[in-house]
């Protein structure tokens, strides 16, 4: 087959000649696992490309490799400890990942390197990397030197963006075969390779204003190539509506849904209303459970729909589960259903990258797993990181596992509830099949007492085995259960614990244990004799440990270490046999005093939060020796004295939060303490010696920056922060400025920049350009000016006076400064004869609401205004009740119009949550313009709120064409009426007042 010459071609439609490229350093793996693997591929009927497959080195080498990776659907990038000495696996990989944007799939395999080290270019990385520096620096010539610099960037941010993939690290998988290693990764090409075809369904419900979307979306005229993607778990409506754009239905939608399974009809019946919303709120606005539900209670009476309801909360309906078990069938393997049952189970919420680092060690292949696992929603990652998953769909990994044997929760794979593993526990029923158990004495607590509220007994918990072995009173709410009730349990890998004391001795603890999670841990040291050698993190929030354990424990798999609100624990243990530890949390521990010195040794550290480690007043030296730590948080330490002097040598670190230590030694002055706000926060109010900074010594290689609420003013804030020139992200909320500090401007990289709740802040002046500015609950702030490359500065004013221009994004000025032409088009020239107009303007850069008189926002073609006002006025020829409105431009308007007046009248029930959005489409033409303003008016007192915009169109609208204008405001938004008139090249000649079309 021929190559894919043209950009534009889409990539399911390119020819193929090969099925998987593979890219590797022959060295290392040709002879071993590349053999194997390119064998296993060419068994699967997979056509694999090698390097010694067809080309010749020479020459046109390079040429013919982007000829062939073009050809491939898929890349597998095969990471040895050698891979990167290799300009020409380098090259290679900046080729792959060019590829990507044609929908080219690429897939890292880390054989018997790390991916942190990849990430970092630590290690054998290093140096090759220091090697091809010196070679070519002594090869090239003066000029060719100067893009040396360039070509190894490249290098380095390939490695960068190639790890942040869905790839599959052999090496953090424990005593994996090969051989099973290379059958998955069989198994992930297949998927990647796999395609699906479609059915339409009819009797759809809310679909109309979807299809609408697609169809405004795809007709915008724009010639560049788009991609629509339809994804949702199974079952939400994928294949039924392969051309539509379906998301989670509207409350109302919902409902309508629901009524026609439960009732026949597109409404609730009379007595049924309340319930049926309730059932709709449980569903999430996943069609599939609104149709099951509504099939299943139809022609049931009130109490039959009550008594679902409850049992619903308890024990999702086992049709439910059935239907929802479509997503989870399709997967294909069972490595995937067993990641996400264990996901179901325990890491609902948790951090996405703890929960990779904890599960590969139970040897699943965790990024690739969740990858497919988002593929078909059954499980999504939010903004923050954060594992999400539809509370229906754990509700159903739950059950799967409970049905492993119902009545004998000791034979199941995973004990999840807290009531079957207390019960097995304490009858010593376990089995070797369990690999998983959470138990929270504190939530079996609280049920029984709801119970014992409602007159049942708390015995049936067995609470009457409450321990007397323990040392305090506080301890006496634990539960004491025997270390020997887990001796059979050969296979448990993850435990979760709460409130929980175990009794040893501990010589029968399972100990292939990697995941130790117990919070409220009773004791003051680990016992020696608990088998710790296995795991891959250790989670002891909470706990009473004084000395986490004696002398020192070599634990080769731990990579997690987290203590954090052990308040008794007075220094942390000695960890210089923890070598691959990577994260080390330790918040609010309020009586440490002291980090071991050996903390220096741990090469592989990437995070040290210190939090509210009140009591702590210095940092060991060795601390700087932590080459490759990314983040430190030092926030809250308010007792620290100083740092140490040469964190210079802190490479790797990127992020340092500092918050809430008093930096400058007097006590804030702007305004009296009340009482409660010293009981809450007195160590940030408490007059102290200023934490010691050396400010020339910070690592240059900072990204983030946050000195947030640290007493700083511009007088005293640190000229040497201008040497951080790879800062992007800084944090100065809640300090005392009255001005910019003239250092900042010298950050020309910043990007994010909060400078919010400085209540002497009075201007911003000569900011670098952001991405975003957060400078809200500032009330003396005024004025505010940006630096814009190859562009004179521009001021912006937060008063009624002058005009506001934020980074060129929009400008807000005062009526008197917009041309007359537009104001008299906009019917607003006589302003005295129109009573009070005065809205409060908001925006998304922190620009507070607040009264303005009369103002224009002009962004782009578009100038706007807010005015009260609750009807359209009749000069708008075109008018309509609702959000929308429809017509045809007369024809003898044709070559005239220059441009359209545009009023809407809306009300809203949160100003905060208003999300204006206008779309105007030429049908005929098949153009759209969408509009979102960067300033949003609101009217007060329940008042109506009219929009009034003028769009310059130029030649784009001509008699006859077909016109469609809507307007949207959010879910706390009504759009009451739309109105529409034409602006025409006579009018602009004569200037007639209030008649802004010929119509």
């Amino acid at each position: 087959m021929s190559a894919t010459k043209s950009q534009e071609a889409s990539s399911s439609a390119s020819p193929c000649s090969y099925h998987v490229f593979l890219s590797f350093r022959g060295d290392d793996t040709r002879k071993t696992f590349i053999d194997h693997l390119y064998t296993a591929m060419d068994q699967a009927g997979f056509r694999t490309f090698r390097d010694n497959d067809g080309i010749e080195k020479g020459e046109d080498i390079k040429s013919e490799l982007k000829k062939v990776i073009r050809e491939s659907r898929i890349s597998i990038i095969v990471f040895s400890k050698n891979y990167a000495s290799s300009t020409w696996c380098l090259e290679e990989l900046v080729m792959i990942l060019k590829c990507r944007t044609l929908g080219h799939v690429v897939l890292p395999v880390f054989y018997d390197v790390d991916p942190s080290e990849v990430r970092k270019q630590i290690g054998s990385l290093e140096e090759a990397f220091t090697r091809h520096e010196e070679k070519l620096r002594s090869e090239m010539g003066e000029l060719a030197k100067e893009k040396l610099k360039d070509k190894v960037g490249t290098w380095r941010a390939a490695l960068r963006e190639v790890v942040d993939l869905a790839g599959m690290n052999l090496w953090s998988v424990v005593f994996v075969p090969k051989a099973r290693f290379i059958k998955k990764i069989i198994k992930v090409v297949g998927d990647k390779l796999s395609r699906t075809s479609l059915n339409i369904a009819p009797n759809l419900v809310g679909m109309h204003s979807r299809v609408k979307n697609i169809q405004l979306w795809l007709e915008d005229g724009l010639s560049n190539v788009g991609i629509v993607a339809i994804c949702g778990m199974g079952g939400i409506g994928k294949t039924t509506t392969a051309t539509l754009l379906l998301e989670n239905l509207s409350d109302e939608e919902s409902l309508e849904l629901f009524s026609w399974h439960a009732f026949g009809k597109c409404c609730p019946n009379n007595g049924y209303g309340e319930v049926s919303k309730r059932v709709v709120s449980y569903c999430g606005g996943i069609p599939l459970e609104i149709k099951v539900l509504g099939s299943s209670l139809s022609g049931n009476g009130l109490h039959v729909w009550k008594s679902q309801l409850e049992k619903l909360k308890a024990i999702p309906d086992s049709q439910i589960l059935e239907k929802l078990r479509i997503s989870y069938d399709s997967l294909q393997e069972d490595h995937d259903k067993r990641l996400f049952l264990n996901l179901a189970c325990f890491f609902v919420g948790s951090d996405k990258n703890s929960t990779v680092t904890i599960l590969d060690g139970c040897e699943f292949y965790t990024m690739v797993g969740i990858q497919n696992l988002v593929d078909r929603c059954l499980i999504s990652i939010d903004e923050n990181n954060t594992l999400v998953m539809h509370h229906l769909l754990q509700h159903m990994g739950r059950e799967i596992v409970r049905q492993e044997s119902p009545k004998e929760p000791g034979k199941r794979s995973i004990l999840w509830n807290h009531k079957d593993a207390f019960n097995v526990l304490r009858e010593n029923t376990s089995t070797g099949e369990i690999e998983g158990l959470k138990l929270d004495m504190c939530v079996l607590k609280e049920e029984a007492y709801a119970l014992s509220n409602l007159g049942g007994s708390l015995k049936i918990y067995g609470f009457s085995i409450f321990s007397s072995h323990l040392d305090d009173q506080k301890n006496s709410n634990l539960v004491a259960l025997e270390a020997d009730a887990f001796a059979r349990m050969n296979k448990l890998k993850l435990l979760q614990l709460n409130c929980v004391h175990i009794s040893g001795p501990y010589k029968k603890f399972p100990k292939g244990l990697r995941w130790l999670c117990w919070r409220g841990f009773p004791l003051k040291s680990i016992p020696s004799d608990f088998p710790l050698e296995s795991l891959v993190a250790l989670d002891m929030q909470y706990s009473r440990l004084k000395n986490v354990w004696e002398g020192t424990k070599f634990l080769w798999f731990l990579k997690i270490l987290n203590l954090s609100h052990s308040y008794s624990l007075a220094k942390t243990p000695d960890v210089s046999k923890l070598p691959n530890l990577e994260r080390l949390v330790l918040k609010s521990c309020t009586s440490l005093v002291q980090v071991h010195e050996s903390i220096g040794s741990l090469e592989r550290l990437v995070l040290l939060n210190l939090e509210d480690c009140k009591n702590l007043r210095n940092l060991p030296r060795s601390i700087c020796m932590l080459k490759h730590l990314e983040t430190l948080v030092i926030s809250g330490c308010s007792n620290l004295d100083k740092l140490p002097t040469n964190m210079g040598n802190m490479e790797s670190l990127t992020v340092l939060k500092v918050d809430g230590i008093a930096l400058n030694q007097s006590l804030p002055t702007n305004g009296q303490v009340n009482a409660k706000q010293y009981f809450i926060w007195p160590w940030r109010l408490k007059p102290r010696e200023s934490l010691e900074i050396s400010w020339p010594s910070l690592p240059r290689s900072l990204v983030e920056l946050s000195l947030a609420n640290c007493n700083l003013s511009e007088d005293d804030f640190p000229t040497e922060l201008s040497n951080l020139c790879s800062l992007k992200k800084l944090d100065l909320s809640h300090n005392q400025f009255h001005s910019l500090p003239d250092c900042i401007r010298g950050l020309t990289k910043l990007e994010n920049f909060n400078i919010r709740s400085c209540p002497r802040l009075c201007k911003l002046d000569g900011i670098p350009r952001l991405c975003r500015l957060i400078c809200g609950d500032n009330r003396l702030l005024e004025e505010i000016s940006f630096q814009i490359p190859h562009h004179p500065t521009t001021t912006c004013h937060l008063n009624a006076s002058n005009h506001l221009e934020a980074m060129r994004a929009f400008k807000l000025e005062y009526i008197g400064n917009v041309e007359a032409e537009i104001v008299n088009n906009l019917g607003l020239s006589n302003l005295q004869s129109m009573g009070n107009l005065t809205v409060k303007l908001t925006s998304w850069f922190g620009m507070q609401q607040r009264g303005f008189p009369l103002q224009f926002v002009t962004q782009v073609c578009i100038i706007c205004t807010y005015i009260i006002g609750s009807k359209v006025p009749p000069w708008f020829n075109f008018k309509n009740l609702g959000s929308s409105i429809d017509f045809i431009i007369p024809s003898y308007l044709n070559s005239r119009i220059r441009g359209l007046n545009l009023c809407s009248i809306y009300e809203h029930s949160d100003p905060q949550e208003h999300k204006p959005h206008t779309v105007i489409s030429n049908r005929t033409k098949g153009l759209v313009w969408s509009h979102r303003p960067f300033v949003i008016g609101t009217a007060e007192d329940g008042e109506d709120t009219m929009w009034l915009s003028y769009w310059k169109f130029g030649n784009r609208l001509v008699g006859g064409d077909e016109v469609s204008i809507s307007v949207s405001g959010g879910e706390f938004v009504h759009v009451k009426e739309v109105g529409s008139a034409f602006c025409t090249k006579r009018n602009h000649k004569r200037g007639a007042p209030n008649q802004p079309t010929e119509i």
